[in-house]
This record gives C-alpha cells, sequence and structure tokens, in this order.
C-alpha cells in the first residue's frame, strides 16, 4: 500500500511515549521524520543510500580501461592486463537539517506538546525533503554549504542530450535516442526518468498520439505504481524547473535519466534529532540533521536531457 500520511496521528503516536514528561524521546521523532521524508518522495525512497566510507567526502575510483574478458583454449593461459583508472573523484559530505520551535506562548494558548511538536515534525520534514530534491537536481559546491547535483555532475556532451541551441519540444525520437545513449540502462525499476509535471504531461500525450506504452505501470520501492516509458518509471517533481533558460527560451526544463546502481546517496550521517538545551523561558527546539553527498559512481549510465519546452 502507498505510505502516506495525511494526518497527524502518527507523529502524535510516535510522541506520546510514556517518558514524554520533561522531555521528548528522539528516537522515536528521528523515525517519525524518516517516515515523513519518505511519504509522497519518490526519489528519496528509491535513491539508495550507502554508509560505507567516513571522513570528509564519498569518493570513487574510476576506471579508463577494464580488464579484458578472453575465450581462451583448455591449454592455453589467460592474458595478463590490468585495468587502468582516471584521477579519483570525491563528493564532500555537507550537512542538511531543520530546527524543530515550540514556543511557550502556543502552548499557553491551548495546544498540547504533543500536538504542537507533530506539527513542527511535518513542516519541518516537508522543507527539508524539498531541500534534498531541489539539491538533488540543482546543488552545486560553488555554494560552500551545498553537493552538486545531477546537473553539475553531468554537465558534460558525454552524458547530455541537447534538445537544440534555442530548446525545442520533446519528441518520442529524441527520447528514444537519450535512452540508447545511456550506457548499461536497465528498462525496469533499477532506473528512473525524473522529469517536471508539465514535462510528463507532455510524455503522456506523446505516448497516446503514437498507441506506445499507454498503459504501462512499474512497482517501485515505497509501494507505488508509477507510469513507465519503455519499462522505466516516470518520476515527477516541482522541484525540477520549468523556467530554465535554453539560448533564447526561458522555458525549458530537463529531464534527468538516472540508474540507481550508479546514482546514490553517500551518508555520513543517517537522519538524527538533538534537542537543544533550553535557554529561555520562550521556546523549546529541536534540530534534524543528516550528513551526505550525492554519487554517481558511473556518469556514462546516468543522462541528462536538457532544453525541453512545450510544443507550439
Amino acid at each position: 500500500m502507498p505510505q502516506i500520511i495525511t494526518e497527524r496521528n502518527p507523529a502524535m503516536k510516535a510522541l506520546s511515549h510514556t517518558d514524554i514528561t520533561g522531555k521528548l524521546t528522539p528516537v522515536e521523532i528521528d523515525r517519525m521524520i524518516a517516515t515523513e521524508l519518505r511519504a509522497e518522495n519518490f526519489i528519496r525512497e528509491n535513491c539508495p543510500r550507502k554508509t560505507d566510507q567516513r571522513g570528509e567526502a564519498y569518493r570513487v575510483n574510476t576506471r579508463t580501461a577494464r580488464p579484458a574478458a578472453e575465450a581462451i583454449a583448455d591449454t592455453a593461459g589467460f592474458t595478463d592486463v590490468e585495468s587502468t583508472f582516471a584521477a579519483q573523484r570525491s563528493y564532500p559530505y555537507k550537512t542538511l537539517g531543520v530546527r524543530l520551535v515550540v514556543t511557550r506562548k502556543a502552548q499557553a494558548e491551548g495546544m498540547g506538546l504533543v500536538d504542537l511538536m507533530a506539527t513542527e515534525i511535518e513542516e519541518g520534514a516537508q522543507s527539508l525533503r524539498q531541500l534534498e530534491e531541489t539539491l538533488f537536481l540543482d546543488g552545486t559546491v560553488a555554494t560552500p554549504t551545498q553537493y552538486d547535483g545531477l546537473n553539475i555532475i553531468l554537465d558534460s556532451e558525454d552524458y547530455r542530450t541537447d534538445m537544440g541551441t534555442d530548446g525545442a519540444a520533446l519528441t518520442a525520437a529524441k527520447l528514444d535516442e537519450a535512452l540508447d545513449d545511456t550506457f548499461d540502462l536497465p528498462h525496469n525499476a533499477g532506473a528512473a526518468l525524473i522529469m517536471n509535471y508539465r514535462t510528463r504531461r507532455e510524455i503522456s500525450a506523446l505516448l497516446s498520439a503514437k498507441q506506445r506504452f499507454n498503459d504501462q505501470t512499474v512497482d517501485v520501492r515505497g509501494g507505488w505504481r508509477v507510469t513507465a516509458y519503455d519499462g522505466i518509471p516516470m518520476f515527477a517533481t516541482e522541484r525540477e524547473s520549468i523556467t530554465r533558460t535554453q539560448g533564447t527560451a526561458s522555458t525549458a526544463s530537463n529531464i534527468y535519466i538516472v540508474n540507481w546502481a550508479e546514482c546514490f546517496y553517500g551518508v555520513l550521517t543517517e537522519l538524527q534529532t538533538y534537542m537543544l538545551a533550553q535557554v529561555t523561558s520562550q521556546y523549546m527546539a529541536a534540530e534534524v540533521i543528516e550528513d551526505l553527498a550525492l554519487v554517481v559512481r558511473n556518469r556514462k549510465r546516468c543522462r541528462i536531457v536538457r532544453g525541453t519546452i512545450p510544443p507550439a
């Protein structure tokens, strides 16, 4: 079943621990915020999270050539061939978080502590979800507190399909070309097409006009069933802009072709809640943080279709 939270009851239940008197229980809040973040959040639910590296960054060794496989006779030996590597790539960990505040006056006006904190958890989780999605697409280390998003990581002709100098309306042929140019792309829930809602409607119109994949759906992590293009699930997000500039066009948008085996979060610190010392009678506060970086291990297995504009 879809994991969708529509009211405060789950948050209130998590906060109604017998030990609530005098303090909140951070472990329960961690779980509640993680659940809120996953609700209706395709990217967070489907993007793998790896915790196998410490230090200041997640590091990836990239090959320029791999050992060659051979078919040999039963009396022959294999040829010694070493892999060759390019320079190591580093993806610095960055800290994302949100502060939750409950004021004394709000409690005095009638709402209980549990109700107030439940509301704060919902709003804080929504804010953190939006930041995660924004940085996933448009983050840049040019802003010191951010990690690079897909727009920066895949900003090369080798990993990009351009819709023209001034952008162009999307066609099925162009999307097929981009998929074909993405190395070893699985045509199942192991990949995704990430786009704005406008672009998803345009693709749906193309499929209807050509009678291709009209009723195709795919089950993805989180219990959702979503529409698919040639077996690849389509995820829509408002965080992908429809007002990008492409030459003279100012209504351009992008499509991101993602292979989840290669695109993942390197996580230094999973979501945690810290109760802050109360230094005033006016409010109590908690902070929710995580340390992570977006990693694309093999960029040839992901791609951007850049500069789609609405059809004339």
